[in-house]
């Protein structure tokens, strides 16, 4: 009964673990997307536009739910701080392109 009981715990974490390290595979690309676009003159939300319609889940589905809340009337910082990653990757983006 115990271990019956246990499965589908066992099972949420190992699809938990393979979707992180899948994110974790992808954000490389992801922030060198985000600093070219930047770069080109592009916005902050474009640049998310971009990650959007780019790149693949999971991603993609998180992005998607920034640009959503942000479209809500959430600020950028809010709508990062409800993702699966927080408000750090906004942080630091947002620092970068204040310097420009």
């Amino acid at each position: 009964f115990i271990i019956v009981t246990l499965i589908p715990f066992l099972l949420l974490n190992i699809r938990t673990a393979q979707r992180l390290r899948r994110f974790h595979e992808q954000l490389p690309d992801t922030l060198q997307l985000i600093g070219g676009s930047l770069k080109a003159g592009y916005s902050f939300n474009q640049a998310i536009s971009m990650v959007v319609e780019e790149t693949k889940p999971p991603i993609s589905d998180e992005f998607k739910r920034v640009l959503s809340e942000i479209r809500m009337g959430l600020s950028d910082s809010e709508a990062f701080e409800n993702t699966a990653f927080g408000s750090s990757f906004y942080n630091y983006w947002h620092s970068k392109s204040q310097h420009k």
